[in-house]
């Protein structure tokens, strides 16, 4: 008797908790926004589909905001950049007012949809400058498009060849791939929009940064069974020109506490002897005023 009391107070509960997970899984749209519709057999673990067949575009710019640290004896670089990402998914819509051409979305809606995997090879360690709310956001444009944009701060290794110091120039190659795609299903490209601060300044180089699409290597090759997908960011530091004049004036006056000077170290003894010969530091020199006017930022 008690039992059947307990399904008559206990059935409308059950009904009532059956109906909210069965609205919230088939109506997970509403939980992202009202105004987004996401079609019925969309799965955040596939890809959206060219409607060509062939590869989707996922398009890369960049904003380096500031380079944080050259650290030579650890080989590694610190970045600050914001990172964006665009793509079309024509499993997303947005109803739109006229004069608005997209919809930004809070970042924790991103879990909802499909998101390039994209990494950042070699890093040390990745940094996300949070208060509160992720610096991030998603978009959602008229034409279906999607861009996903994150600030995100990194150390990554970076090999430098000192063979040539002090007259070495370092290029640190800092590349962004996917994880679980080829060039079969995803291609990836730099377009216009990437920008790098003006302001930057490092205490012993100048820098230069350029872009480079994705292309593939051997070792790549023998893992995926089609290309990787790969951007390029190269970062060349050249060490300043004022700075080998302090060295070699350094070199200069360190000789002379050698008494035994085939006890010289070498190239004590060789930027010591350049700066000895006067004409040509005189020449040297005008050389370097010359050059540090397009080396100085």
């Amino acid at each position: 008797m008690w039992a059947k009391k307990y399904l008559i107070y206990t059935e409308p509960i059950f009904r009532l908790l059956i109906f909210g997970w069965f609205a919230s899984v088939c109506n997970c749209e509403n939980n992202i926004h009202p105004s987004v519709h996401i079609d019925p057999d969309y799965n955040i673990h596939e890809a959206p589909v060219n409607e060509y067949g062939g590869p989707i575009d996922v398009n890369f710019t960049i904003n380096l905001r500031n380079i944080l640290e050259v650290n030579e004896v650890a080989q590694i670089i610190s970045l600050e950049t914001s990172i964006r990402l665009f793509w079309k998914d024509w499993r997303v819509s947005a109803d739109l007012p006229v004069n608005k051409t997209y919809m930004t979305l809070n970042p924790t809606a991103a879990k909802h949809f499909w998101i390039p995997d994209i990494f950042i090879d070699r890093s040390k360690m990745i940094r996300i400058p949070t208060f509160y709310v992720k610096p991030a956001s998603l978009r959602i444009y008229n034409d279906q498009k999607m861009r996903y944009s994150s600030r995100v701060n990194f150390d990554v290794a970076c090999t430098m060849d000192f063979h040539k110091f002090p007259v070495d120039e370092q290029i640190c190659e800092i590349n962004l791939e996917s994880f679980g795609h080829t060039n079969e299903q995803l291609k990836f490209q730099w377009v216009d929009g990437s920008n790098f601060n003006p302001n930057i300044t490092l205490a012993q180089f100048s820098w230069e940064v350029r872009l480079k699409d994705s292309y593939s290597t051997g070792y790549y090759d023998l893992s995926y069974p089609g290309k990787p997908i790969v951007l390029y960011i190269y970062v060349t530091l050249i060490l300043r020109v004022y700075n080998l004049l302090s060295l070699f004036k350094f070199a200069f006056l360190c000789r002379g506490h050698f008494k035994d000077t085939s006890s010289t170290p070498n190239w004590i003894s060789y930027y010591a002897n350049l700066y000895s010969k006067f004409s040509l530091c005189r020449i040297i020199l005008a050389f370097i005023i010359c050059i540090s006017r397009f080396n100085t930022r």
